[in-house]
């Protein structure tokens, strides 16, 4: 595949700040547990599923290049943040006029 790094390629960075990389894959973790609870508590199975797709997108930023992280991180805004956020306020304006 063209951005998983083999096994042998690994960078040592990848753990974060404190070995000289991005943190993105960090912050993608922890802003799934606020999502998906969040989701959980409102019943809103796409928030619970954009908490997720954080949680996958970070995982998965810790084995792809370092260029393609920004697209996981683009990603998981837009189908974890975004895309939802619409959908709940659509829907709470549907129950508003009714």
């Amino acid at each position: 595949m063209v951005g998983l790094r083999h096994h042998h390629d690994r960078y040592d960075r990848r753990l974060g700040v404190s070995g000289g990389g991005t943190p993105a894959g960090s912050i993608l973790v922890l802003t799934g547990l606020p999502t998906f609870v969040s989701g959980q508590l409102m019943r809103f199975k796409p928030l619970i599923f954009g908490g997720i797709l954080f949680w996958v997108m970070g995982a998965l930023s810790y084995f792809v290049e370092p260029a393609m992280i920004t697209w996981l991180y683009i990603g998981a805004m837009l189908f974890g943040y975004v895309i939802p956020g619409y959908m709940l306020k659509r829907q709470e304006d549907g129950l508003r006029t009714a």
